[in-house]
């Protein structure tokens, strides 16, 4: 529709689904070569390349993974004697500070902790950003919190990338955390041309900063933004989605919605409680073994677990029942 594919800034989750999306596109349109469908750290990693001088780095900087950057907290509290914290923990609370943009003061001097551990934590927290600065180095969370700064500090770059970006996507918008917020909030401030897509209701990852609460901004920061529900589903029957919405309708601030069907009823949902893992895993085997009998091949069954520890009993109870 004689947009520049350049002037639309796609963003999503994972390499592998940036991957994907920019292969499908360059299918439809000739030339196409993707540069901004990109995860939220490499489009600010991109940016941060162009202007990050201007925040005293070098445009060369480097990028630690959280193994290095374990590998340096270890290292600072080996050189000052201080072991209060485990460095996984330091990591931790070091992340949930930049993925909130809070003040380091605030943020570790309220915490739940004796007063030697916190006082210990946020002098810890300054040698580390000292030592990556000498370094010429960020962290992942640096790459936002920094292009954040970048855009505050220096209107003139976040008017450059305002009147690039003359439409932004954000895919799995329930996934993001506060900061990622705020950096899309601001680029799209200007022509406020934004389209996100998102479920409240399918967030996982609050352990990683990630904060559902963020469609309820959207819609409060974008008051003449247009809501699609997509309530029908094509995949499950209604017993199924009946329990889903049951189960979702508990959730807090979360925008309503119902799922339906044209697929029918569909078999009822068999809810088994175990005791344990053993026995869980025994009951999975015992109705793998009846399905056989009833005609079913092994191949018709399928087991799903949450986690791989969980796959260990799994394992051995079909082992047992001589199921392959």
């Amino acid at each position: 529709q004689g947009v520049p594919a350049d002037s639309i800034l796609a963003i999503t989750f994972t390499n592998k689904a940036a991957e994907e999306m920019r292969s499908r596109i360059a299918q439809l349109i000739p030339r196409f070569d993707g540069r901004w469908i990109q995860t939220f750290h490499a489009a600010c990693y991109r940016i941060l390349r162009g202007d990050i001088k201007l925040l005293g780095y070098d445009s060369n900087f480097t990028i630690m993974d959280d193994n290095e950057s374990k590998a340096l907290l270890k290292s600072i509290q080996k050189d000052y004697q201080d072991f209060q914290s485990r460095p996984e923990d330091l990591l931790y609370q070091i992340k949930r500070l930049k993925n909130t943009l809070s003040n380091p003061e605030t943020f570790f001097l309220s915490q739940k902790a004796p007063q030697a551990v916190r006082e210990s934590n946020l002098r810890l927290f300054k040698v580390y950003q000292s030592r990556m600065r000498e370094l010429n180095a960020l962290d992942f969370e640096d790459l936002i919190s920094l292009s954040i700064q970048l855009f505050k500090e220096y209107p003139e770059v976040l008017a450059k990338y305002q009147d690039r970006f003359r439409y932004i996507m954000v895919d799995e918008y329930q996934d993001t955390n506060y900061s990622q917020y705020v950096w899309t909030k601001l680029l799209s401030s200007q022509r406020r041309s934004i389209f996100v897509v998102g479920d409240p209701d399918q967030s996982i990852y609050s352990w990683r900063g990630a904060e559902p609460y963020n469609i309820k901004r959207f819609l409060k920061d974008y008051p003449e933004a247009v809501v699609i529900k997509l309530e029908k589903n094509y995949r499950s029957t209604g017993n199924i989605l009946a329990a889903a919405n049951h189960v979702i309708k508990n959730n807090r601030d979360r925008e309503e919605k119902e799922l339906y069907t044209d697929e029918g009823e569909g078999e009822k949902i068999v809810r088994f409680c175990a005791q344990d893992s053993y026995q869980e895993a025994c009951f999975v085997a015992e109705n793998i073994k009846e399905l056989a009998r009833d005609g079913l091949s092994y191949k018709d069954c399928a087991v799903f677990y949450r986690t791989h520890a969980q796959s260990r009993a799994i394992e051995e109870a079909l082992v047992r029942n001589n199921i392959p």
